[in-house]
């Protein structure tokens, strides 16, 4: 029963951490395409956005890492995101869209590492990827971007490199098992 127990808990922290990351990935990227769409002009912002909000990381750390030393920092990048807003619609729609993608950012941050730590690299790096046609789909849904040619043709060539790299991993692994078995029956 507790096998059980800790196998579901096991799953519902990687879905979650899942849904952080491409939850994250996704909307950080149209806010800030959103942030450049409404008049924001700095091209640095992203880079001090993310940095900004990277506090937020402090509870995860935390929780995350088993030493009792932790680390505590503090950012000033806050103010330096009002220079940029002046070219926005309003100051406060400006700095809304900022600071909630500081917040997706490490919310992002969040499940990349513990997707780490929970299963693999390679597993995060994969859900990672799925972030770009996640991105693609919502620009359509939420920014109305228009679907033409090149999108589709991207986003098909994107998938199929993907799965044509699943299947030469699969051939590779069926190789390695092949050999192992050779090598055993000897």
């Amino acid at each position: 029963m507790k096998n059980t127990l800790t196998q579901y808990r096991w799953w519902l922290e990687v879905i979650i951490y899942t849904i952080f990351v491409l939850g994250g990935q996704s909307v950080a990227t149209i806010l800030g395409r959103l942030y450049y769409d409404k008049g924001g002009n700095s091209m640095w912002m992203a880079t001090l956005v993310i940095n900004a909000g990277f506090p937020i990381l402090l509870p995860a750390l935390y929780l995350f890492s088993p030493s009792e030393n932790q680390q505590r920092s503090d950012s000033g990048y806050y103010n330096k995101s009002e220079c940029s807003c002046n070219m926005c619609g309003s100051h406060r729609e400006c700095l809304m869209i900022l600071v909630w993608t500081a917040v997706l950012w490490q919310v992002f941050s969040i499940g990349v590492i513990a997707l780490i730590y929970k299963v693999s690299s390679l597993f995060s790096n994969v859900i990672c990827a799925l972030g770009f046609p996640v991105v693609l789909v919502l620009a359509v849904i939420i920014l109305n971007d228009k679907m033409n040619g090149v999108k589709l043709i991207s986003l098909v060539s994107y998938l199929y490199q993907h799965y044509l790299d699943d299947l030469k991993v699969k051939a590779k692994s069926r190789d390695v098992n092949q050999v192992l078995k050779e090598a055993c029956s000897v």
